[in-house]
Parts: C-alpha cells; sequence; structure tokens
C-alpha cells in the first residue's frame, strides 16, 4: 500500500517525505469520474460525447488559462456497448416537476478516466432498461450442463420429458484467454436464441467451479484440466448476460446427484449421452419437479432396499459413494439397468 510507505521511506526507496508525496499525488490524479445525469446535455454536464465519435471534456476553472475551457478528442468509439450509449444519447421531450417541457435522454452517462503505464482509459455507464421476461415453465425448460470441450443441452416439455439434446463445442485446450472468452460468446448466443424461439427458460448448475472440477476428475484427468475456472464462471456470466438482454430466463438450482441419476434414469430410457442425461436432470429440476426416486435389483446387492427409508436425497448419497468407490466410470454402464 503506497499510503503506508510513508511510516518506511527508506525501507520503501524514499529518500525524503517530499519524493514520496510526488507519488502519491501521481496516483491519486491517476483517475477520476464524471457523473451524468438526464436532464443535461449528452446525458451529462461534465463530459459529453457525440454521435459522431467526439469527445468533450469540461476543464477545472484552476487549468482553464492553461488548456482552454474545454479538452475535445474526436473519434472515440467504444469496443464494447457502442450501440447502447449512441441509444442512451436519443432524446426525448419530457416534462418537469413544474409540468413544463423539457428536452431529456434516454439514460445518463457517466465516465471514468483513468490512467496507467500506457495511457488514458476511458469507460462509461449507462442505464440500460431490461426487456420484460418472455419465456414460461409452462412450455419447458432447456437444460444446460457445461464441461470440458462441449456444452450439453436437453429440451425438455412441460412434464419433464426429454425432447431433444445437442451438443455444442466449446474447445479451451490450448487456447488464449481471448480465444476463449470468444468461444463462449458465440456458444452463450446460440443457446439464448434457442430458448428465445422456443419461449423456455434456461435451466444451469448452481455451483461453484472446485464441485465443477471435482466431478469432472471422476471422468479424466486429460479431460477435466482443459476447463479452467475462468472459463466456468465466464459461461454462467456472459449467459445470464446475453439471457437477459433478449428477456429470457435463466434458473439456478442444486446440482446434487444430476450426472448420476441422469445415467441411471433417463440414459438408457431415453437414448441419451451421459452429458445429455445430466443436462436433462438439470432441466427437470427448473420445472421443479422433485429428485428422482431410485430402484434397486439384484445387479448391485449392496444397494439394500433397507435405505427406502431414507430421504432421496440421502439415497443418491448412498447409491454414489458405492459408484464411486467400486466402479471406473467406463463400467457404469452396468449400473444403467437398476432403473430396468
Amino acid at each position: 500500500m503506497l499510503f503506508k510507505k510513508q511510516f518506511e521511506l527508506e525501507a520503501n526507496g524514499y529518500q525524503s517525505f517530499a519524493e514520496w508525496k510526488v507519488d502519491w499525488i501521481n496516483a491519486r490524479s491517476s483517475q477520476f469520474f464524471c457523473i451524468g445525469s438526464k436532464d443535461e446535455t449528452a446525458g451529462n454536464q461534465t463530459c459529453t460525447y457525440t454521435a459522431n465519435g467526439q469527445l468533450r471534456l469540461r476543464v477545472a476553472d484552476k487549468f482553464v488559462k492553461d488548456y482552454g475551457t474545454y479538452l475535445v478528442f474526436k473519434d472515440v468509439t467504444f469496443a464494447y456497448g457502442q450501440e447502447v450509449i449512441n441509444d442512451a444519447l436519443h432524446t426525448y421531450i419530457g416534462t418537469t416537476k413544474g409540468g413544463k417541457p423539457a428536452k431529456y435522454v434516454n439514460s445518463s452517462v457517466s465516465y471514468r478516466f483513468s490512467k496507467n503505464k500506457r495511457g488514458w482509459y476511458i469507460s462509461a455507464t449507462v442505464d440500460k432498461m431490461l426487456p420484460n421476461i418472455v419465456t414460461s415453465l409452462s412450455l419447458g425448460s432447456i437444460g444446460v450442463d457445461m464441461n470440458a470441450g462441449f456444452v450439453s443441452l436437453c429440451d425438455v416439455d412441460r412434464f419433464g420429458n426429454p425432447l431433444r439434446e445437442e451438443s455444442l463445442p466449446l474447445p479451451m485446450y490450448n487456447r488464449s484467454t481471448d480465444q476463449i472468452t470468444a468461444s463462449i460468446g458465440d456458444v452463450v448466443k446460440t443457446i439464448a436464441n434457442k430458448a428465445l424461439h422456443s419461449g423456455k427458460p434456461i435451466v444451469i448448475e448452481k455451483l461453484d467451479f472446485s464441485k465443477k472440477k471435482a466431478t469432472l476428475g471422476e471422468e479424466s484427468r486429460n479431460y477435466s484440466r482443459m476447463l479452467s475456472g475462468f472459463a466456468y464462471s465466464k459461461f454462467k456470466e456472459m449467459l445470464k448476460a446475453r439471457a437477459s438482454k433478449f428477456g429470457v430466463a435463466v434458473i439456478e438450482v442444486n446440482p446434487a446427484f444430476t450426472s448420476l441419476i441422469g445415467q441411471i434414469k433417463f440414459m438408457k430410457r431415453y437414448g441419451l449421452s451421459s452429458h445429455g442425461s445430466a443436462a436433462c436432470v438439470i432441466a427437470r429440476r427448473g420445472l421443479g419437479i422433485r429428485i428422482e426416486k431410485p430402484k434397486y435389483d439384484s445387479i448391485l446387492g449392496r444397494f439394500e432396499k433397507t435405505n427406502n427409508h431414507k430421504p432421496l436425497r440421502s439415497r443418491w448419497s448412498t447409491i454414489a459413494y458405492l459408484v464411486k468407490k467400486n466402479h471406473r466410470f467406463n463400467d457404469r454402464i452396468e449400473l444403467l439397468k437398476l432403473d430396468a
């Protein structure tokens, strides 16, 4: 912390307090904020941005003699959200509290200027009205299960019966952060469009990355290492942002035993893949369907019927423990007979 360095000047490489104060002033002056207002020109009194890309910054009175009243920057564009800012600058005639007509913009625009070693950067913030939710659980839901290298979808009807499954490639291994982000953007766009056209909400797992990583670790170390914490959190963030933009609801559900239940209850019965069946369970939970009831037979006698008195979640916990303890992933196809 730069502030604390003033108490140990020599240890932190300063010859005097005055030398430290120069760094302190420079750090304090490395950013400033211009707050916006809807009733000001272009949504901000201090900093105004026009549709032709011109940014005009009002200079503080003490610096007017040196720099003039305004600093003008031409050809300014924003890498993200340019269309949102342009929409915010549109004007309309409203009324004041006293009933008089007045010109307003769609949204106030606030600007933050920050400086680093490369130079000055500017970011803009606007108030964006989100559309009303247009999806409904009465039509069904779309379950989403993110995995290393792909995302599994399962479309179910309002009764929880799977209609179709789909796998969307999401390559992440040996790729840069920008490449992964771009791939995630393409996938979440596809998912949001499918949900919008079907009128069904999206259902995802509500779990942290560490638990997801542990689940993938059961299958293959080489397989699970492709999924990073960044990719997993970025996927959820971008999916929610994209869905809210189009009025698509995103529901988070308890992820307990989705893979195991999917493999035993739905994989063979409906001809789904392992991950597609997990997405099916996720979609069903979004509909509010209670956790599925396990069955027992002689294939694995260790699943004793004495467990029937336990709550369903506890029974699945017992099955999950025994499966992990006694069976490799490639051998679990035999478990499908449990629900035959």
